[in-house]
């Protein structure tokens, strides 16, 4: 009997979405024991090129994986300004509320009240500065005193913006010398100076009222010039034995704000420093006497008198 075998169009997948064979046998059966030998040999070669057809091992690691650390975000800070005075009046009472305000931050960051919230306080130093919190700066400001420290304020005034300065005084050289510096109006001290105010400020007095001199008149008429709810600074000292009489009711009653002068501190120096050198002070002009060392004397008169002179120097090598 003969035998006959045929494969028809027998499709063999070899373990890959990549390899495939066709094979059309023919219908004898050497070709069929040919073919079939032929396909064993293929599918060993590929066995071989996959590496047996077994699957290798997955690669184990007895070692713990390392953990890995995610960093904390950082706090959000909310940063806190102080405005206080370490120089001026009220310094010796600021302290206190400086430190316990120290206090209450290092409390909230050290406890962590608010979680991922950090607080940092920083204090501005500042002072009394009329030129930015006082009214008169803004209206009409008396110096009492046209001397040395009323030309002074005077320009101090006028570079801060003060829409009207008056001063007054009792000698005719200082009247000229206020109107060079940017006065408005020069008084003399023996006039009724109220009624001239009231002329120069639309039925006003002063809002601010600076007393440049220690005399007791120039005391008693810086008290008698400013308005309802306006301020007197004594800026010069009078003598120690000295009494003026006050209204205190009157005061009281008008709202008047009565202070005094300090001892310049750092920030009041290095403000002052600034002035002069951006030359928005003038005070080279000043200067109207230059004396050699020889004549120490007659500068201490010309000083004295205080009739022709603002600033007196005395030149060693002059």
């Amino acid at each position: 009997m003969n035998t006959e075998l045929k494969f028809i169009n027998l499709l063999v997948f070899i373990d890959s979405p990549y390899i495939f064979m066709k094979i059309d046998l023919g219908s004898t059966r050497k070709s069929a024991i040919l073919s079939v030998l032929l396909f064993v040999l293929m599918f060993v070669f590929v066995l071989a090129a996959c590496g047996g057809g077994e699957s290798s091992p997955a690669a184990t690691n007895d070692t713990e994986p390392e953990p890995v650390l995610t960093p904390s975000p950082e706090p959000l800070v909310i940063t806190i300004g102080n405005l206080t005075d370490v120089t001026g009046p009220s310094a010796s009472a600021q302290e206190v509320i400086n430190l316990a305000l120290d206090d209450i931050i290092n409390y909230y960051n050290d406890e962590d009240v608010i979680p991922g919230v950090a607080f940092e306080l920083l204090h501005y130093a500042t002072r009394l500065d009329p030129s930015r919190y006082t009214v008169g700066y803004e209206w009409l400001m008396q110096i009492i005193g046209g001397g040395l420290s009323g030309i002074l304020h005077l320009q101090l005034a006028r570079h801060s913006g003060a829409e009207c300065v008056v001063v007054t005084d009792i000698v005719e050289y200082r009247f000229e010398a206020a109107r060079r510096f940017g006065a408005d109006a020069a008084i003399h001290a023996g006039e009724d100076v109220r009624a001239r105010l009231r002329e120069i400020n639309e039925g006003r007095l002063a809002d601010l009222v600076i007393i440049c001199a220690g005399a007791e008149q120039a005391v008693l008429q810086g008290l008698h010039s400013v308005e309802r709810g306006g301020t007197i600074l004594l800026f010069a000292p009078p003598a120690p034995e000295a009494n003026f009489p006050m209204a205190f009711y009157e005061m009281w009653r008008d709202g008047i704000t009565f202070t005094t002068s300090y001892a310049g501190g750092p920030i009041d120096i290095a403000e002052a420093i600034r002035l002069i050198g951006s030359q928005n002070i003038n005070v080279r002009d000043m200067i109207t006497h230059r004396l050699g060392l020889a004549e120490t004397g007659l500068g201490f008169q010309i000083t004295a008198k205080a009739q022709d002179s603002l600033k007196v120097i005395v030149e060693p090598q002059h």
